[in-house]
């Protein structure tokens, strides 16, 4: 999510513009078609948030929109790239490592300074800040480093993508100089180039703002104040050191002082390590400053609509935040209504027409059209795709009309991958961390344990594919959401993945009690605001999965589980008052822990999950309508044929009572990658044949 802009030249040919909708002309009625794009209402998606300008415009604009002042572009008709097939900008790298290279971009600098200075800002700048006083725009995101825009409307807010040129600023110190005072420097330190310059400003050459004219002349213009001379002799030209870094030596990165020395002009010497003045913008190969990255992608977010102007978003930068814009995923207050609402019912403890329907792992390994999504893709990288993540939640609704919930298609593990362990998904083996947690002393833990994860950052990826799934289900039915308990995960993190007889971890709760706890805390506190966001992008159930609470006696397990299950089960609901949203049902999934049904229908669950080992009927009994029960056939039966299916389902319907009240379907555990499609239909349909009376 916070990957760093980069300026990036996109030099080959571009392709045709979209130009959206596609009855708008560029040309003719262009006037009237952005009139009526900026006097329209925002989407319907936006129109009930509380927070923006969703009714009003973001303008991106590129070089494009100062070629009329006389400033050269890139990528126009008559642009730098267009002309002069050979050209190429300088890079950041190049201008820090080489004092060469400075001369001679300094010397360009020096000489197109004037025509950049001249120019002016022209009506398309003007137009813009009208619209903007009368409400149009909300901000202005802009390419150029000309200033344009501060000079024709300062009264709008304006994001300098790239910097501007009416400045340097010291690569060391930080420091910034104006650049009338640095030409000044120039001329003083080149009076042979300031002679120059006088003549060329004599032929009139900088007089019109036809780059062709000027050529002719022969001077040529390229973009961002670089003149071209030819035969010019860059290696003379010397160039001022940073006069703050002259008076106090700045600290390096390496954190050693630098050293600035100068001639007896005050020219910059290569006996110098630091000291060194740059143009205040962002060369092509520099990142730009985070908090210019985030005021442009907050005026992005914060607009109902964009309206890009004079650039071709060939710069990842600017492509980037269009790409943004168009992808930009909306909290969901506009999802289509749930037509299918029996499974929140029977969480709810309310009356419903039949059990509700739904299967542990249910988009998996077992369906055909899984693998065919899936193909070469890492298990991972599909989590992480929104896009086929939410195409395998799908695809068990499409395949089983009698499904009545989605369970988001992810993994518990993403957890302790937002911590900053790593975790692969290894064939034949599962799960395997590189280098799960070892002993408390071993500088991981503490590591981990002080580590401030930004969980609505890290996870982003889930909650997008949580939004686009609501979009595709279109109300079909209810989404789940879900995260693996604080036992669970940590079992994984110190076992390094599966295990039969868990030594590691039970040596850390055994040896290590203290540090143990406090990591369990750590990842409750986590647990709950990664199933608050998942609220929030449209989970409308949630579930926690602790796959391994049978592993440990009744005692250990009121001490090491129930507290953290206890934790998340009372926090969510204030997390969810705190964020504005509505509080959802939740449910635990304890997994082996059949000694803890009664502790667990107390603790603040609306539904307890049931593997296999409970008899349906006992575990009704020990319930008594505190809670929603779900489950529990094991899952091995639908390895068994339809007959073994029918008596599994059979007992199973009698023992929850007929499903009218506190039942919802489901498995003791995963389905598993070997079961028939078929048979599972077959458990499908047996449920509604014994259920319909």
């Amino acid at each position: 999510m916070y990957k760093p802009l980069m300026r990036i030249p996109y030099t080959g040919p571009l392709p045709p513009p979209i130009i959206l909708p596609k009855s708008a002309s560029t040309v003719a009625g262009a006037t009237s078609a952005l009139a009526q794009f900026l006097s329209a209402p925002p989407s319907p998606r936006l129109r009930d948030l509380d927070h923006g300008h969703y009714d009003r415009t973001v303008f991106l604009t590129g070089a494009g929109i100062s070629v009329a002042s006389g400033l050269a572009d890139y990528r126009g008709e008559n642009g730098t790239y267009t002309q002069n097939k050979s050209y190429r900008p300088i890079y950041f790298n190049e201008f820090v490592d080489s004092h060469e290279a400075r001369k001679r971009y300094w010397a360009r600098s020096f000489l197109g300074w004037s025509s950049l200075h001249k120019a002016k800002p022209n009506a398309a700048h003007f137009a813009i800040g009208d619209l903007a006083k009368k409400g149009f725009i909300s901000s202005v995101i802009t390419q150029n480093v000309d200033s344009f825009h501060s000079q024709a409307h300062s009264h709008t807010p304006i994001v300098e993508l790239h910097g501007y040129l009416r400045a340097l600023v010291c690569i060391n110190c930080h420091q910034l100089m104006p650049r009338d005072q640095f030409q000044q420097a120039l001329a003083r330190l080149n009076p042979a180039w300031a002679t120059f310059l006088e003549e060329l400003l004599s032929t009139g050459a900088l007089d019109t703002e036809n780059p062709a004219e000027r050529r002719k002349k022969g001077y040529r213009t390229n973009p961002d104040g670089d003149a071209d001379v030819p035969g010019a002799p860059y290696t003379t030209f010397r160039y001022p050191a940073c006069p703050t870094c002259l008076t106090t030596a700045p600290e390096l990165r390496d954190g050693s002082r630098g050293h600035v020395e100068t001639d007896q002009d005050g020219a910059w010497s290569t006996k110098s390590n630091a000291g060194i003045l740059k143009p205040n913008v962002v060369m092509f190969g520099e990142s730009i400053p985070s908090k210019v990255k985030i005021a442009a992608e907050e005026a992005i977010d914060e607009a109902g609509k964009i309206v890009i102007i004079g650039s071709s978003l060939a710069t990842y930068s600017a492509w980037r935040l269009a790409k943004r814009a168009h992808e930009r995923e909306v909290m969901p207050h506009n999802f289509a209504p749930l037509k299918n609402d029996r499974l929140l019912k029977a969480a709810r403890g309310e009356v419903v027409d039949r059990p509700p329907i739904w299967v542990m792992r249910q988009a998996g390994r077992y369906l055909p059209e899984y693998h065919e999504v899936k193909g070469k893709h890492d298990f991972f990288e599909c989590c992480r795709s929104p896009e086929i993540a939410s195409t395998l939640t799908l695809q068990p609704v499409d395949r089983y009309e009698a499904i009545d919930a989605a369970i988001i298609f992810s993994d518990i593990l993403v957890i302790p991958q937002a911590m900053g362990m790593e975790v692969k998904m290894v064939d034949g083996q599962g799960p395997t961390f590189s280098e799960p947690l070892r002993s408390p002393t071993d500088g991981q833990y503490q590591t981990i344990l002080d580590k401030t994860v930004d969980v609505e950052a890290e996870l982003d990826y889930v909650y997008r594919a949580i939004t686009r799934t609501r979009e595709k289900l279109a109300g079909r039915v209810p989404l789940i959401g879900f995260c693996g308990a604080p036992w669970t995960l940590l079992c994984y993190m110190i076992e390094g993945g599966g295990s039969k007889i868990f030594k590691e971890v039970k040596t850390w709760i055994y040896r290590y009690p203290e540090e143990s706890q406090a990591l369990l805390k750590k990842i409750a506190s986590i647990c709950v605001e990664y199933l608050a966001q998942q609220v929030v992008a449209g989970a409308q159930l949630v579930q926690v999965f602790d796959s391994w609470a049978g592993e440990l006696s009744p005692s250990t397990f009121k001490e090491f589980v129930l507290p953290h299950l206890k934790y998340i089960a009372k926090m969510l609901p204030k997390r969810l008052e705190e964020l504005g949203e509505n509080i959802v049902p939740m449910t635990v999934f304890a997994k082996g822990a059949w000694y803890a049904l009664d502790e667990l229908c107390e603790i603040g669950y609306q539904v307890v999950g049931l593997d296999w080992l409970h008899s349906p009927a006992e575990a009704f009994r020990t319930a008594r309508g505190r809670v929603t029960l779900q489950g529990n056939a094991d899952p091995g039966v639908l390895y068994g044929g339809q007959k073994a299916i029918t008596r599994a389902v059979e007992e199973m319907v009698h023992g929850f009572g007929g499903g009218k009240q506190g039942w919802i379907v489901n498995l003791g555990h995963g389905i598993t990658p070997f079961v028939k499609p078929d048979d599972l239909k077959f458990f499908f349909d047996e449920i509604l044949r014994c259920t319909k009376q």
